[in-house]
């Protein structure tokens, strides 16, 4: 009882920890209304899988491009006003959604929109993170960041469905819209602070090893098979119920948000312990994912999911933050970034060769035994 007083003492008084946490639940709630639900609404509209895999495509090859860019825009405005000005580009792409139907917007307009977007917050995210942690805690931070972003994410999916169901998609991009500018509100408080940087390409070459390249990689094909994917087929199976999937979503969500808390606190005594157990178990529920039969069945493995995902989850990115800091951070960042979405490139472009839903469930399933070569 009284370490975990002592803790979160300790997080209140890091008033920049506390506005990172507040900033990213609003987005994380902002996202979870649409994000989940925007292949579906595509495929809804008269866009085939195979041109929704070429979108995503395209997303990550920009993603991989504009990597040393956003890196050179934080050196210059700091880590706060990027993630204040992915806002626009995030609510820009938003609107191009809403008005899809209208005026059939280009997926390289679509892309681009996103992919700023992407690589302005995630950059800037990974730096505040950096700043306002420190190795000797960092699972138990990340642990306290996870449950706030998770806590605020679980109730959008179920959410975001009842909008979509009772008005319509649109809806939800605005409210999401108008919680994205909420959520710049807290990264004002305190000021913000450039870094140092000048891009040489060799150094990110210096940084480069096979096995954190391939565990990094895997850890992008398992977040789309997870998230984008997914989502998909819990769609086709429940019947097109965006309200159903949202609710299924949500009520497995929050078994993460205990689990990330209580995760985060053993993660820096036990991480590899806790990596090695989270992998076993999630790659043995990807092969559950396939049989079951039931919304039950779904809610249950699901449920298992979020909270195996918790485990392998905090100690795998802990050990990379933990590399940000032993590495030249800002070069490093740049290989993270183009390693991760290299693997959401293969992952897409694999589906778009071939396109079976069911092809994310061996790909979910064998993906995460590589983030134990990290």
């Amino acid at each position: 009882m009284h370490t975990l007083s002592f803790h979160v003492l300790d997080k209140i008084n890091n008033p920049e920890l506390w506005e990172l946490n507040i900033s990213t639940a609003i987005r994380s709630l902002a996202s979870g209304l649409v994000d989940i639900f925007l292949p579906l609404y595509l495929y809804k509209n008269g866009v085939d899988l195979q041109t929704i895999f070429l979108f995503y495509i395209i997303l990550n090859f920009l993603n991989i491009i504009f990597a040393p860019f956003a890196a050179f825009i934080i050196s210059k405005i700091g880590a706060k006003h990027s993630l204040m000005w992915n806002v626009p580009f995030q609510i820009g792409f938003y609107m191009l959604i809403y008005s899809f139907v209208t005026y059939n917007w280009s997926l390289y307009l679509l892309a681009f929109f996103l992919s700023v977007s992407h690589s302005l917050a995630r950059q800037g995210f990974h730096v505040e993170v950096i700043k306002n942690t420190t190795r000797k805690d960092q699972g138990k931070s990340l642990g306290l960041i996870k449950a706030l972003q998770i806590a605020a994410k679980a109730l959008s999916p179920f959410l975001g469905g009842v909008l979509i169901y009772f008005y319509s998609y649109n809806l939800a991009l605005v409210v999401a819209s108008v919680l994205l500018l909420v959520s710049n509100l807290p990264l004002l408080l305190t000021k913000d602070s450039s870094l140092d940087f000048d891009f040489d390409f060799k150094k990110i070459l210096k940084t480069f090893k096979w096995n954190q390249f391939l565990s990094l990689f895997a850890a992008g094909v398992e977040y789309e098979a997870n998230y984008t994917i997914w989502p998909i087929i819990l769609v086709v199976f429940l019947n097109n119920s965006f309200t159903k999937t949202g609710l299924i979503t949500t009520l497995s969500i929050l078994f993460s948000v205990v689990a990330s808390y209580m995760v985060g606190r053993f993660s820096d005594i036990k991480g590899n312990v806790l990596l090695w157990i989270g992998v076993v178990a999630t790659s043995i529920i990807w092969g559950l994912r396939s049989l079951v039969n039931t919304g039950w069945q779904i809610f249950v493995v699901d449920s298992a999911f979020g909270f195996a995902d918790t485990l392998k989850g905090i100690p795998f990115e802990s050990k990379v933050y933990n590399k940000f800091r032993e590495q030249d951070m800002m070069h490093y960042m740049m290989f993270h970034q183009i390693s991760v979405n290299f693997g959401r490139l293969a992952f897409f472009s694999l589906l778009f060769i071939f396109p079976n839903l069911l092809i994310s469930l061996w790909a979910g399933f064998g993906s995460g035994w590589l983030n134990l070569l990290f």
